[in-house]
């Protein structure tokens, strides 16, 4: 195997773009017309566009005459010329040449037939087509690949050229004008009415006007510049003195007719052609503004500029350019009023733009601030400093000078007065602190106290009835005198410890089990509160700590009831408790719920003294008290959201770290216990142990879900509040107290017990069908979390994107905007067999197909991303490259936002799916490359439900659905058209045009428009849209679950669809891991989403992937990535 030194990719890398640039994209202006402008509304644009390629008849009121007609027909104009450039012409197919139809009422319009007819006379009759189209359809044809070629006024090309790839053959040189750059211009005539000389240009200003069109560059344009450099109108004054004849010369002349005082705007040399036909006498007529010896020998007023173009499209292979060229200028100019001759500078066509604000300077037409802001910054900027150096002095000295032993003796005052109100106010806090924490203390005390109070009242009562039935037996009155007292000193102690906290004489802290002190707190929680909260608790035993053991509980405790007050109104309510190592010196204990979302001023005022959520019913103390309580043990706590929903307190305390403890196991190894309490406080308890042998283990089993399998040894035993008055009971009788009888769990409820386990495990264990699939993709790319804390240290966690940090088999080492990326192998990656073997990789950022199509064919690279489906059978012909197709992962949608009307209504949704051609948009944006797309996931997923049917496009049933709705003259919307080239949509603008047509038919009138591509995401997540396009890949979990569940509304769900039948399906398909039962789930949901129609699937398309021979191991992704490992050039 040879190797390479490197390979190099022409790629539209869209996501780097996304994060390294922030260049928006130039989009063309929207188009509101219909398909190549020939749509009657009868007929659908796929059926106007196959009538068009097949009509080849000329004009029919521009054929000439009776002699052309004839040498059309005679043989030797049937058959081709013998010469061998037209011999050998590379013709696959008829030539199609559009021609811009106002160029039919010029005077020069015989040039397009006869050069129509040398074309026909050098390749024969059926080898050139001809098509006459207005602007609108014309830029449509051509960026649709319609036309090969076309010829067109010189503004229009400027402004094509901006948009699409063409080129310039040759510019029109008229036999009049001395250069092809200088071939026309304007001239205004004023009709003679008895003055003795011609009037000026700024007599025109109390003058009406009248020009041939608005967009015609001699007919109206040049002229306006010239009015506006002799500032003869002010701002949009110009066009509302004028009026336009609809391209008609002849129509200006009747206007001036009509009215004397009407001036006339008339392409140059039009004036002549008309006087040579007899229709006016120049006599008659003043010229404007005459110009003089310029290079241009008709009469005309404005300055010169270049004429028609002949031009090519992107679609013609560079033989057939250069045959047609070649015969452009083969053609003689002796017998014709004018010639093609070389392509000259359309410069001064971007100045007039650029004067009239039109075209690409439109923007320009309105003043903008932060344009003149922008423009004049260092002016700005220097006159702003300038004048806050002046006001600063004068208003320091001013103040220094006055008011300084003023301002002294009041800022003196003024913080002794706020000293004492500090003093005052953190005097009143402590005391509400001290009254809080005896009043939480007294809950604990009061739970505690009657634990053994009521033992000592069970006893008590016991020994008193066998002391009146005379049954006193030693043994049994010492083992319950003894728990009398065991019970009364555990009660004085609780006594005594309220009385310390009341005197702020706090006890010294001891090295303690936290795990102990969790447990306990837990049970007095469960044994006070009537809550439907289950909790889960993971904690390590021997999780030693020097901690004051009851403030510590304290804080758990008021931590596990707020956690149940916001679980109230929750289904399915569930608290996790979480004692973990933070890292060699720290403990973390976590405390979260599920409950409500809570908004970020929410959660800011959670450790405020004297504000609570709960009404009158709360204090606003617990959590400050809690904060206290991990100050005085040297930590802190912290809130955060904990996932979706709910918050998570986590409090960071020291850890006791001893070395002569022999049972305190290092860090991260040991065993783990999980604890399901079960909701209520005699409900059942769960316990499992897991071993952690390793840190990779310890982070393992912190992701993975917890698997509370037990076996029937270890279902525990529970024990319920009635255990002492059962005790008690036995000892009543003077029999012994067996283990049976003191355990209320009994065999016969063993089976009960399990039934328990596997529902807590259902409901506690979440189960994600789809991780290992989601975690396979490339948007779970898992980073250093080293380097992510280093970031955030810095303040620039944004560089985690711009500047990441991986393990992959390539190293970044440079970025040029909008030119490429570099890298350069891994020399320590892992794989060393299936590693890098290519020392250089460089992604060439080249946002054009077809220059990217140019730059592979040319060995400028060897690999090429997002080819035009147009170009692919061509590419799979060239002998030195080679195409990997795969079935494509990918959806292409319209996406409706329902949460805005009218798209809130299902039946609006059906009627706009019913509306669309789906095949004639397949077969235009996709070409050969796609099928159109029937469900919202492609064909090629397991669980596509086959036996739903795509709608046929039925224009009455979209109208009696709209109607039904309450929009039966429809309505006017804005459609969102993708900026980017994706796999499942080569053609955004295209597309959009095409529904655009579609969807007028029933009355919907659609704007269409469009955003730089990371805006573009942005403002779609925000729901700022009516319809977006955008498409997927992915697992049918990651469709369903990411592009149409409720959780996914405000991300990926850019429907913003939420409607609980379909939820429930995808939220149940998500938790089973059988395959089959998950098929059938998720094959119900799709038929949901056919009812519904949140969005309109269009079209699903091949994966294209375009190489040169000599790449060798490259294999093709199914979601779109591009992977180099293991990839070399022979």
């Amino acid at each position: 195997m040879k190797r390479s030194t490197h390979i190099v990719m022409a790629a539209l890398v869209a996501g780097v773009i996304a994060l390294l640039s922030f260049s928006a994209p130039q989009t063309a202006p929207a188009q509101s017309v219909s398909y190549l402008g020939i749509n009657d509304g009868k007929k659908t644009p796929s059926e106007s566009i196959r009538e068009l390629m097949t009509y080849t008849d000329e004009h029919p009121s521009e054929l000439g005459s009776a002699e052309m007609r004839r040498d059309l027909t005679s043989p030797e104009t049937m058959t081709p010329a013998q010469d061998p450039l037209i011999k050998d012409a590379p013709f696959t197919r008829p030539i199609r040449l559009g021609v811009q139809s106002s160029l039919l009422k010029s005077s020069q319009r015989d040039l397009i037939m006869k050069t129509r007819d040398h074309l026909v006379r050098l390749y024969g009759l059926g080898k050139i087509n001809v098509f006459y189209l207005d602007d609108q359809s014309l830029t449509t044809a051509i960026r649709a690949g319609q036309v090969d070629f076309f010829i067109s006024d010189v503004n229009y090309f400027t402004i094509e050229e901006g948009f699409a790839f063409v080129e310039a053959l040759a510019s029109l040189w008229p036999s009049d004008s001395e250069t092809p750059q200088n071939a026309t211009a304007s001239v205004i005539v004023a009709r003679k009415n008895g003055e003795r000389e011609a009037p000026d240009l700024h007599d025109l200003a109390t003058r009406p006007i009248v020009a041939v069109a608005p967009e015609s560059l001699s007919g109206w344009l040049a002229a306006a510049v010239e009015l506006k450099k002799h500032h003869v109108f002010m701002g949009d004054d110009l066009l509302a003195h004028t009026t336009f004849a609809n391209g008609d010369v002849s129509a200006v002349f009747t206007k001036m007719n009509m009215d004397p005082k009407v001036v006339g705007v008339l392409p140059a040399c039009e004036l002549e052609y008309m006087a040579e036909k007899g229709d006016i006498k120049l006599r008659d007529y003043w010229v404007v503004n005459q110009q003089m010896s310029d290079g241009l020998r008709c009469l005309h007023s404005s300055a010169l500029y270049p004429s028609w173009v002949f031009a090519a499209t992107s679609e013609v292979k560079p033989a057939v350019r250069k045959a047609i060229t070649t015969a452009l200028f083969t053609m003689d100019g002796k017998k014709m009023s004018a010639e093609w001759s070389m392509p000259v500078s359309n410069r001064p066509i971007y100045d007039l733009f650029y004067t009239l604000k039109i075209g690409p300077y439109q923007d320009l037409a309105q003043w903008s601030l932060r344009r003149f802001v922008e423009s004049n910054a260092q002016v700005l900027a220097f006159i702003s400093l300038l004048l806050f150096m002046i006001l600063t002095y004068a208003g320091t000295l001013s103040v220094l000078v006055r008011r300084r032993t003023k301002l002294l003796r009041q800022a003196l005052a003024e913080r002794d007065q706020a000293d004492q109100e500090m003093q005052v106010s953190r005097q009143h806090i402590e005391n509400l602190e001290r009254t809080g924490l005896v009043g939480q203390m007294s809950t604990v005390i009061a739970h505690e106290l009657k634990q053994p109070l009521g033992a000592v009242s069970n006893y008590a009562n016991s020994l008193l009835r066998r002391l009146k039935r005379g049954d006193i037996n030693e043994e049994r009155f010492e083992m319950a005198l003894t728990e009398i007292v065991e019970q009364t000193a555990r009660a004085s102690e609780i006594v005594e410890r309220v009385r310390s906290y009341a005197k702020h004489d706090y006890p010294p802290r001891k090295v303690d089990d936290i795990s102990a002190i969790i447990d306990s707190a837990i049970q007095t929680f469960r044994r006070s509160r009537n809550t439907k909260a289950a909790v889960v608790v993971r904690m390590r035993p021997k999780s030693l700590a020097e901690v004051d053991a009851w403030e510590i509980e304290l804080a758990i405790l008021n931590l596990l009831k707020n956690a149940a007050d916001a679980l109230v109104s929750v289904n399915n309510p569930r608290i996790d408790v979480r004692l973990e190592q933070a890292d060699e010196n720290d403990w973390r204990l976590t405390v979260g719920d599920n409950g409500p979302y809570l908004t970020d001023e929410e959660l800011a005022r959670f450790f405020k003294p004297l504000q609570t959520s709960k009404g009158e019913a709360g204090m606003g103390l617990g959590l400050p008290i809690v904060a206290n309580i991990a100050e005085r043990h040297a930590g802190n706590i912290t809130v955060s959201r904990n996932g979706e929903r709910g918050v998570k307190f986590t409090i960071l305390f020291p850890r006791y770290n001893d070395p002569n403890l022999k049972d305190q196991v290092p860090w991260p190894k040991g065993d783990e216990e999980v604890i399901v309490y079960q909701a209520g406080g005699n409900g059942p308890v769960y316990r499992k142990t897991l071993n952690i042998r390793s840190m990779r283990e310890a982070r393992r089993l912190s992701l993975e879900s917890i698997d509370l399998a037990f076996d029937e040894g270890e279902v525990p035993r529970t024990v319920h509040s009635s255990v002492l008055t059962d005790v008690a009971r036995v000892m009543e009788m003077g029999k012994p107290i067996s283990a049976a009888q003191s355990d209320v769990t009994h065999e016969s409820n063993r089976d009960k017990e399990r039934k328990w386990i596997d529902k807590e495990v259902d409901r506690f264990v979440k189960v994600d069908a789809s991780f290992i699939q989601t975690l396979a993709m490339a948007i779970a790319s898992i980073q250093s979390k080293e380097y992510g804390d280093q970031l955030l240290a810095q303040g620039k966690a944004e560089m985690i994107n711009q500047q990441p940090i991986g393990t992959g088999p390539f190293q970044f080492e440079r970025y040029q905007k909008d030119a490429f990326i570099r890298y350069k192998a891994n020399k320590d990656y892992w794989d060393k067999e299936d590693g890098p073997k290519v020392d250089n990789l460089i992604f060439a950022i080249t946002k054009d197909a077809s220059v990217r199509y140019q730059k592979l064919k040319a060995g400028e690279c060897h690999i090429m991303a997002y080819p035009l489906p147009a170009d692919v059978d061509s590419m799979k012909k060239d002998p030195s490259l080679q195409v990997i197709t795969s079935p494509g992962f990918n959806v292409g949608s319209l996406y409706y936002n329902t949460e805005k009307a009218p798209f809130d209504k299902a039946e609006v949704r059906q009627a706009l799916d019913y509306a669309l051609n789906k095949p004639a948009i397949i077969k235009a944006v996709y070409g050969g490359e796609g099928e159109q797309a029937v469900n919202p996931i492609p064909p090629t997923q397991w669980s596509y439900n086959k036996d739903i049917k795509a709608r046929e496009q039925n224009i009455e049933k979209a109208k009696e659905l709209l109607a039904k709705a309450g929009y039966p003259n429809g309505f006017e919307t804005t459609l969102w058209s993708l900026p980017v080239q994706r796999p499942y949509n080569p053609n955004g603008r295209l597309m959009a045009e095409m529904i655009q047509a579609d969807w007028a038919k029933i009355g919907v009138k659609v704007t269409i428009t469009t955003y730089e591509w990371g805006e573009y995401l942005k403002r779609a997540k925000q729901g700022e849209h009516q319809v977006v396009m955008n498409g997927w890949t992915g697992d049918p979990d990651n469709w369903f679950g990411n592009l149409y569940s409720c959780a996914a509304v405000g991300g990926s769900n850019y429907s913003r669809f939420c409607f609980k039948p379909f939820d429930d399906l995808v939220v149940k398909a998500k938790q089973i891991t059988d395959v089959g039962e998950r098929t059938k789930l998720y094959e119900q949901a799709q038929v949901i989403f056919f009812e519904q129609n949140p969005a309109s699937p269009i079209g699903t398309s091949l994966s294209n992937e375009p190489m040169v021979k000599g790449v060798k191991g490259y294999k093709s992704e199914p979601f779109g990535q591009h992977r180099f490992k293991g990839v070399w050039v022979e």
